[in-house]
């Protein structure tokens, strides 16, 4: 997780998505499933943002942070579809 953080703080978000992954095999927490929907949001992966969203509001569902996140890709989404069409 901490070298996840650091990743962060460093805009590699690549590498720290697939540094969150690998923590989530070890330890599910909170914080790494917030770090690793927060880089899909930065990233503008909308979509991947709110998978992962989901996957970390079934283990925690008063995690107000990711739930935040996802009601804000959420809304990314929506905007990104209608430039679209």
């Amino acid at each position: 997780m901490g070298r996840a953080k650091l990743n962060l703080f460093r805009a590699n978000f690549g590498h720290c998505k697939n540094d969150c992954l690998d923590a989530l095999k070890l330890k599910q927490s909170e914080q790494i499933w917030f770090i690793l929907v927060r880089t899909r949001y930065f990233v503008e992966k909308y979509d991947e943002c709110l998978k992962y969203a989901k996957q970390a509001l079934e283990k925690y569902p008063n995690a107000h942070k990711i739930k935040d996140l996802a009601d804000k890709a959420e809304k990314e989404l929506v905007e990104e579809k209608k430039v679209i069409a």
